[in-house]
Formats: structure tokens, C-alpha cells, sequence
């Protein structure tokens, strides 16, 4: 396990795209759109899913699971292995004491990054060492005791998981406690420890066994210990509540997600997204505040959790492996590239087309896509957007738009399923938001009623009287 894993991710700033997960095959997702479903942070800190999925108890270990989430892997076997992991390790970890082996985690890693003298070899030497620097003889020694006490706690969690399979990451996990556990500074150090009478010379002794030659396997160490809280974490977020574990199909398979909802809102309406075998496009219409956004949303973090080895936030779920998902939610347009919003957002959906011709199972997520233009350029690009993406072979492209015009006709196409929000409404033009998905296209206009509602379309009507 490379130790510097964390920091390089806290200073990667993934491109687009990018492969997060090194190995494991064509899964690519990039960073934005990881932001706008809410499964990392933004530039801002924050968060939407953080308090469903950060159960850490350490600075390195959130690294550690931001990392996790950010590598999908691509193959059912490797999913099914994590699954199992999730569901074994909340028992095997529940007596962990975490606090306390992050404190001494802490205190030993500033240590092998100190610029003391290390003690010298012989004993002789270390005698004479200790009498000339007893502080840092004495730090040494506080340190060294560290060092064994954490040792103790790793031997613990070790017999604990070690006969868990999981998958390969966290085989690295086992490894590198199998390292330093099994190693023979392991053993000295327990040595010197239970020998009070010489125990500052004997643990002088190991100082230099210990940061220089053994630094690396203990630093494997640490960051094994930081990576296992990031399991932790997601196996504390998957014994969680209304959560499944979905099923995977063959790449060519209908998608079926029963009661999927978004999983910050656990009483929320649950709605069941069933695309025919043939139905690439799901064209969804609908008001403001009807809840596409959010639909979209909880199709995405159903997709990413299930390839991270999660259980979803639906009643059941049948899905492919995906080979690429891509968001368009919230484009921004950005005056340091000189790109337009309608620019930016026609790069994203070039983003997906390139996939689409590369023949990976793509699932794209675009919301009110080419907002940036005019109407009419709009309704053309939607609707050229729609046709060619019902073309392709495989994949799922959840298209949320007001242009009710592109769905005219487009309703008989096999490859175009049009689905709505559905609103409820009485005979007195009162309207309701029921949040339900529905096969259809929307005829609900509230644009105008809203505007009246707020009382800004009177204000107009009298300034405009005045002329």
C-alpha cells in the first residue's frame, strides 16, 4: 500500500475525464460530476451526503474514503466482494478502539517525521547518549511505547478481520498489518517494553531499527489504519436503513430500479424507474419544484454507490456495470477558460457523445441542458440531442427539460420513453406536487401563476400602464 495515497489525493484536482480507479478497467467518472450528486464535497466544503457517509474518526481516514468514493470499480465479482466486506466488518469492528488508536496514530506518525537524533548503536553508545540528551532519550522512549501500544491494538483488529475477504484494497489492508505484526522489531519492542529495569536503554536500542529501517513498513501501517476506517465508514453507511443491495445484468439488459428515492430523504416519495429493453432516452418533463432534479440525482447516486461495492437507496435494483457517468447539473459558465455557458454546457454533451461513440455503457444525467441559448436553438438541440442518443446500443440518458416540444411525436420512438413529474390539480387551477414519475409528457404551466402568486406580475402591469 503506498503511504502517500492521501496526499495525493487531497491534491489531485481530477480533469475531466479522469480514471479514478487505476487497473480496474474502463470506469470513468469525473470529479464534477461526483460534486453535483453530492457524493464529494465542492470547492465550498460542502457536502450534501457527508453526514450519510462520513463515520471517520480521523483527518487521513475522511481522505481515505473520499478516495473510495471516488473509485467505482468495474467488475460484478470485485462489486460482490465488497458487498460482502460491508455487511461482515460492523461486527468485526465493533470493540475497535478508534479514538485512541487515531490519537497514538497521530503521536507516532509526527515522531517518524521528527528531526531528532536518532540513538546511536551498541549500548555502550546509547548509555552515553541518554546521559548527554536525556530529553530526547526520554522523548524516544515515550514515542517507542507508543509505537508498542499501537502495535497491540493493530495485533487486535488483525484477528479481527483478518479472515474477512474483501476485496483488493483491502487484502493491501491485511497485508501490511501481516508486515510490521510479523516482523521482528514487533517482537523486541514487546520485549523491551515488559523489561522496566533497562527498558529506556533496550527501547534506545530499537529508535534506530525503528526510523530507518522499519520506517516504511510502519508508515503501511498507518496508512492501512487510515484506509480501514474509510471501510468502516461505508460499512456504518451501508448497515444503514431502507438501503438494498442491488443486482447486476448484462450490459444490454433493461434497467429497473424499484423505490428508488433520494437518500437524504428517507420518507420521501419513492418512485420506480422501469426503462424497456429497447428505451435508451428517458425524457422527463415537468414544473419547477416537481422534483426532476432531485430524480436525477438519485438515479446517479444509485448508479456510483452500486459501483462502489454500496447498497442503494431503493427497494430493489437491477442495473448494468456502467462504463462512464456523466452529470450535467449545474454547468457553470467561466470567464478564466473565456467558455460561455452555452459553450460549457455543449462541451459536457460532447463528453457524453464521445463515450456513447467509444461504446461504453454510458449514464448520463443532464438538466435543462442548452439553457444557455435561445428557445429555438434550444427545442433543435434537444430534440437532435434525444434522436441521437435513442440510437445507442446500450446505456441510460435521463434527459429533464421544459421543452415539451421535443416530446411531440417523440413519444412512438422505441428508443425515447417520455415521463413526467406529476402535479395535481383542481378545477379551481390550485396545484399540488405529488413528486410521482409517471409515464407521459407534462401540460402543467405554473410559470405565469407563480409570477401572479408573488404578486410581480401586477407590479409589471402597472408600471407598464404608466406609459
Amino acid at each position: 500500500m503506498d503511504p502517500n495515497i492521501y496526499r495525493r489525493y487531497r491534491e489531485a484536482n481530477y480533469p475531466a475525464p479522469v480514471t479514478l480507479c487505476p487497473g480496474t478497467g474502463n470506469v470513468l467518472v469525473d470529479k464534477k460530476s461526483l460534486i453535483d450528486l453530492g457524493i464529494l464535497p465542492n470547492g465550498g466544503g460542502e457536502w450534501p451526503l457527508g453526514r450519510l457517509l462520513d463515520h471517520t474518526h480521523s483527518r487521513p481516514g475522511l481522505d481515505a474514503l473520499k478516495a473510495l468514493l471516488a473509485t467505482p470499480l468495474d467488475d460484478p465479482d470485485r462489486i460482490a466482494r465488497r458487498q460482502q466486506l460491508l455487511r461482515a466488518l460492523p461486527d468485526a469492528l465493533r470493540q475497535v478502539p478508534w479514538t485512541s488508536m487515531v490519537a497514538l496514530a497521530k503521536d507516532i506518525e509526527g515522531y517518524l517525521d521528527s528531526n531528532y537524533v536518532i540513538c546511536p548503536d551498541g549500548r555502550a553508545a546509547c548509555v552515553v547518549f541518554g546521559l548527554h540528551y536525556p530529553k530526547i532519550a526520554e522523548y524516544v522512549e515515550s514515542k517507542l511505547i507508543a509505537v508498542s501500544q499501537l502495535l497491540e491494538m493493530a495485533r487486535a483488529v488483525h484477528d479481527r478481520i483478518g479472515l474477512l475477504g474483501g476485496d483488493a484494497l483491502f487484502d493491501e489492508i491485511t497485508t501490511a498489518l501481516d508486515d510490521m505484526l510479523s516482523g521482528p522489531l514487533c517482537i523486541s519492542l514487546r520485549a523491551a517494553v515488559d523489561a522496566p529495569m533497562s527498558r529506556r536503554l533496550r527501547l534506545g536500542l530499537l529508535d534506530k531499527r525503528l526510523r530507518v529501517g522499519a520506517q516504511e513498513p510502519m508508515r503501511r501501517l498507518l496508512a492501512a489504519l487510515c484506509q480501514l476506517d474509510a471501510y468502516a465508514s461505508l460499512a456504518a453507511m451501508a448497515s444503514g436503513p431502507g438501503l438494498t443491495y442491488p443486482a447486476f445484468a448484462a450490459r444490454d439488459a433493461s434497467w429497473g430500479i424499484e423505490g428508488i428515492r433520494h437518500p437524504l430523504l428517507v420518507q420521501g416519495v419513492v418512485n420506480d424507474v422501469e426503462l424497456s429493453g429497447r428505451e435508451r432516452v428517458m425524457f422527463l418533463t415537468g414544473p419547477n419544484m416537481a422534483g426532476k432534479s432531485t430524480l436525477l440525482r438519485a438515479i446517479g447516486i444509485v448508479v456510483h454507490f452500486a459501483h462502489v461495492g454500496l447498497p442503494v437507496p431503493a427497494v430493489r435494483a437491477r442495473l448494468p456495470i456502467v462504463g462512464r457517468l456523466i452529470s450535467s447539473l449545474s454547468v457553470d459558465d467561466s470567464l478564466a477558460r473565456g467558455e460561455s455557458l452555452y459553450l460549457a454546457e455543449v462541451r459536457r454533451v460532447k463528453s457524453v457523445v464521445n463515450a456513447v461513440a467509444d461504446g461504453a455503457v454510458v449514464v448520463a444525467l443532464l438538466d435543462e441542458v442548452f439553457r444557455g441559448t435561445n428557445a429555438k436553438d434550444a427545442i433543435d438541440a434537444t430534440a437532435l440531442l434525444v434522436d441521437g442518443l435513442a440510437q445507442a446500443p446500450v446505456g441510460l440518458f435521463v434527459i429533464a427539460s421544459h421543452l415539451v416540444e421535443v416530446a411531440e411525436g417523440r413519444d412512438r420512438h422505441a428508443g425515447i420513453g417520455c415521463w413526467c413529474m406529476a402535479v395535481d390539480g383542481d378545477d379551481g387551477g390550485q396545484h399540488a406536487f405529488t413528486y410521482a414519475l409517471r409515464r407521459g409528457v407534462s401540460d402543467v404551466r405554473l410559470g405565469m401563476r407563480l409570477l401572479e402568486s408573488e404578486g410581480v406580475a401586477g407590479m409589471l402591469r402597472r408600471l407598464a400602464q404608466r406609459g
